[in-house]
């Protein structure tokens, strides 16, 4: 997020996507900037076994990418995991992506999905 309130002080961020699990990034409390930002909802569907969006961007991103690209505007800057980068990669291209920046975020996956147990 400190990458991208510098980009956006020198007018370089005009949106962002966040392909991202629920609450993984502070999002404006960190930009300090007015821009439009979107993320994946991850509000539970009233439908038991219906998953939500952030579900449905993680069991198939390319066609969830795909779909969103047919019915919203593409933004200026997409932030999302390696292990998602790397599906999404000639997609992204075929849009006119490329990677800016790369940061180092956990040296393993945590998400709600994990879930520890001791014996």
């Amino acid at each position: 997020m400190n990458h991208l309130a510098r980009e956006a002080l020198h007018g370089k961020v005009k949106s962002i996507l966040f392909l991202m699990p629920c609450h993984a990034t502070p999002y404006y409390s960190m930009l300090h900037h007015n821009l439009p930002m979107q993320f994946l909802d991850c509000t539970p569907s009233e439908e038991k076994g219906v998953p939500d969006e952030s579900d449905r961007f993680l069991m198939d991103p390319v066609t969830f990418v795909s779909e969103y690209a047919k019915n919203k505007s593409l933004p200026s800057h997409v932030v999302l995991f390696d292990s998602e980068e790397q599906k999404l990669r000639n997609l992204l291209i075929s849009f006119d992506y490329r990677e800016e920046k790369r940061f180092f975020n956990a040296h393993f996956k945590v998400d709600r999905d994990l879930a520890y147990t001791c014996e």
